[in-house]
């Protein structure tokens, strides 16, 4: 608390004039109350808040990654701020927190569908224990997987334009030619 001397006080261990006044603040944490969308890495994003005071330190993270050029409007009710580039497409935590605490919801970041250019080598072991290497596009979301023939593929791992895994085997009576699908939260591809 805060203590308030009245008039006449030159320390609060005389109470001549009654003693001091003692004012509490209580330090609230903020609200979420609604988001904007879609949300994608690097665009807008505003977010409709309460216990927000103007001139208090606010942050704002998505996944971990913290939001850029954030801002309260005069009202003290909507954050705005810039979606960090790298965060990754699907459901994630997004958090904003003030001197007074955290306020938390997750939230979908949307971003385009995978796109596969290539796939290296073409061919392999009936085996398996072949590292492929696939290229393309937005291949990696806030989760990925990848199956050969319904079979789900070993080690897979990458980024956004690569990725690699190694083959599983392949059960007898298989096809010999092996499709290649991969799911993110942005969508799906697959290729021969």
């Amino acid at each position: 608390g805060i203590t308030v001397l009245r008039a006449g006080f030159g320390s609060t261990s005389s109470y001549a004039n009654g003693p001091p006044l003692v004012f509490n603040y209580w330090c609230v944490p903020p609200v979420i109350s609604n988001i904007s969308s879609p949300i994608t890495p690097g665009g807008q994003l505003t977010i409709d808040v309460s216990n927000v005071v103007g001139g208090s330190w606010i942050g704002v993270w998505l996944n971990g990654l913290a939001a850029q050029n954030v801002s309260l409007n005069a009202p003290g009710n909507q954050i705005t701020c810039t979606v960090p580039s790298g965060v990754c497409v699907g459901s994630v935590p997004l958090f904003v927190t003030t001197e007074c605490g955290s306020a938390s919801m997750m939230i979908d970041v949307s971003g385009p569908p995978p796109v596969i250019d290539s796939i290296s080598p073409s061919h392999g072991l009936i085996g398996g224990g072949v590292l492929v290497t696939v290229t393309g596009q937005n291949l990696q979301g806030c989760w990925t997987a990848a199956w050969l023939n319904g079979i789900p593929v070993i080690g897979l791992g990458g980024n956004s334009t690569t990725l690699t895994f190694w083959t599983p085997s392949n059960p007898p009576g298989a096809p010999l030619t092996a499709l290649f699908f991969l799911a993110t939260p942005a969508g799906t591809a697959s290729r021969l």
